[in-house]
């Protein structure tokens, strides 16, 4: 352990040089023009993944890397904690069709999870294996059940991508049928009611209905437009769907009539961030931030006349499900999960009890389920920083939980999280919580990991990875903090993160680790942040504003050229967030 906490806080920044000091010096820089303003960028050619120039580079990263980490002692013991973190058994939220249960799972020794069922009669099956599915490297990425329950749509992903193949089977027999679907990204097929094919989103071209055994697939409705959440609505006779504007987060919904294609107006473009949550009584249930900047739930009909359900409370109305008679709310107070029940009128029932402070997950439409219309529990998720990702199933008429399914694997009780509140540079509280063993010294020796990300309304929320379990057992400690930018306290936390205001975000993060070191939980040559995406733009700009603060910095899949990031991938939609490098 001595010597572990000796190399840790020069074992990641080494990786931030190696560029620099390896790149092939033949390649020249290039001068760019912003606005009147100079840049010099020596390493644009790399904006070529498949030139052999940057190929190279990359093989010397790799091969530096590697040469940097084979002479570090502690690593094998590292991995052996990661490994037996990582055994665990995983399911994921049941789905129940005409009397048969449809889960992921995964077992101790698979490294995938498998689409599995259980009848009536408690028999199980597995239906899918991605290990023995064609491809290269598949990953089991979703799947959507018809309502009879007598046949499965599945998703497969090749080697990490997020250009979906969905395919069929036959849930009695286990045939694979011959129906594949191509060209879905950020969506999933939704079922008609009749189970005779599925409607989807081809990405880049429309709404398509695939009909089993057919070669030939039906276009319900042209358009280029970046449209999500595709959901059958009113007994199958409408589409609806939102569609995601290049320069807002802010979305419209629509709803096509499948009859004659004519299409209904039910949310413009750039007035609000709506969610369809689920139906009762022709009522369309959505999540909405308009004119609710902690949100609220409101009920439209097809004509677009709307109601206001559960008004704007006190705390961020996160997620909502619906079920026989009641409409069952996720709000995040302080970070964490907070459940209360209405009726179908909005009047409040009871708020319903948590064990733990950490995350919910609420199955609703926006997660291809839904709360059982028929009845009055769903199956949900728990977990925190300490807690594997348990399964639970909430009777909200009788006010109980039960747990159904708990991994074996858990953490000892010589671990404790709390939550502290650090003020920032302009006197903002932000949030932080800390894990550690307890009865930790308090001598600024600890190695502490830091993590944030602050940006695009996402909160960062409790839950176990085992990464983190492996850093606390090695005696770390591991802060996650809550910044400006997510939606942690609304529209505003997010405003006060984003575009001309982003410089809080980073200025946060710094106040965190400040408030660490003067609290003695570490020192800057123990401490070590990291961020993923716009977490890697955060780790990215914290380590060159201050340097002196950190003794590694990880920033993974960082946004860090923000002079051209809108010209790669998805980079157009991030300019609502960072603004538009050409304006």
């Amino acid at each position: 352990m001595k010597k572990f906490r000796q190399k840790f806080s020069c074992i990641f920044i080494l990786l931030l040089m190696v560029g620099y000091l390896i790149s092939p010096a033949h390649v020249s820089s290039v001068t760019r023009y912003f606005h009147g303003v100079e840049v010099k960028d020596p390493y644009a050619w790399l904006e070529n993944m498949e030139s052999l120039e940057t190929k190279q580079w990359v093989q010397q990263q790799n091969e530096e890397t590697d040469r940097y980490f084979h002479d570090i002692d502690v690593r094998e013991k590292i991995r052996e904690k990661l490994v037996k973190n990582s055994c665990i058994e995983r399911m994921g939220i049941p789905v129940q069709k005409n009397g048969v249960t449809f889960y992921t799972y995964m077992g101790l020794d698979d490294d995938k999870m498998t689409l599995c069922f259980q009848d009536s009669s408690g028999m199980k099956r597995v239906l899918v294996d991605p290990a023995k599915e064609k491809g290269k490297n598949p990953a089991f990425e979703g799947f959507e059940v018809s309502d009879d329950g007598r046949q499965v749509a599945y998703c497969l992903s090749d080697c990490g991508s997020d250009v979906m193949i969905w395919k069929f089977l036959d849930v009695k027999t286990g045939e694979r049928l011959t129906d594949e679907i191509h060209g879905i990204k950020f969506s999933s097929p939704q079922w008609s009611q009749v189970g005779q094919g599925v409607y989807y989103i081809r990405y880049g071209e429309g709404i398509y209905y695939h009909r089993i055994g057919s070669d030939t697939d039906h276009l319900i409705y042209q358009s280029d437009a970046f449209m999500l959440d595709l959901h059958l609505i009113l007994d199958d006779q409408y589409v609806l769907f939102s569609v995601r504007c290049a320069d807002d987060l802010k979305n419209a919904i629509y709803a096509v009539n499948i009859e004659d294609g004519t299409l209904v107006d039910l949310m413009p473009p750039h007035k609000a961030t709506s969610r369809f949550v689920g139906e009762f009584e022709e009522k369309l249930l959505f999540i909405t931030d308009d004119n609710a900047p902690l949100s609220r739930l409101v009920a439209w009909d097809i004509e677009g006349n709307c109601e206001e359900l559960i008004s704007e409370k006190d705390s961020v109305l996160l997620d909502a499900c619906v079920t026989k008679d009641f409409i069952v709310c996720c709000y995040l107070k302080d970070c964490v999960s907070d459940l209360v029940v209405y009726n179908h009128t909005g009047s409040w029932v009871r708020n319903f009890p948590i064990a733990g402070r950490g995350t919910v997950v609420v199955p609703h439409k926006g997660l291809g389920l839904s709360g059982d219309v028929d009845n009055n529990f769903v199956f949900s998720a728990y977990t925190d920083f300490l807690t594997p990702c348990r399964l639970l199933k909430f009777d909200f008429e009788l006010g109980t939980s039960e747990v159904v399914f708990s991994p074996a694997h858990q953490l000892d009780e010589n671990f404790v999280t709390e939550q502290v509140f650090v003020p920032s540079n302009d006197g903002t509280q932000i949030p932080m919580f800390l894990t550690y063993k307890k009865g930790i010294k308090r001598d600024g020796q600890n190695p502490t990991l830091m993590y944030g990300y602050g940006g695009f309304n996402l909160p960062i929320l409790p839950s176990y990875t085992p990464l983190i379990a492996t850093w606390l057992e090695m005696g770390g400690i591991y802060a996650s903090v809550n910044l400006r930018g997510g939606i942690e306290y609304g529209h505003a936390w997010h405003e006060s993160g984003m575009l001309h205001n982003k410089q809080n975000v980073f200025d946060d993060f710094i106040s965190a680790g400040e408030w660490l070191i003067k609290q003695q939980y570490t020192s800057p040559q123990k401490l070590a942040i990291n961020g993923r995406s716009n977490g890697g733009l955060l780790v990215g700009a914290c380590l060159v504003q201050r340097p002196d603060l950190f003794g590694a910095a990880i920033p993974q899949v960082g946004v860090h050229d923000m002079l051209r990031f809108h010209r790669f991938t998805i980079g157009w939609a991030w300019k609502s967030e960072f603004g538009d490098p050409e304006n």
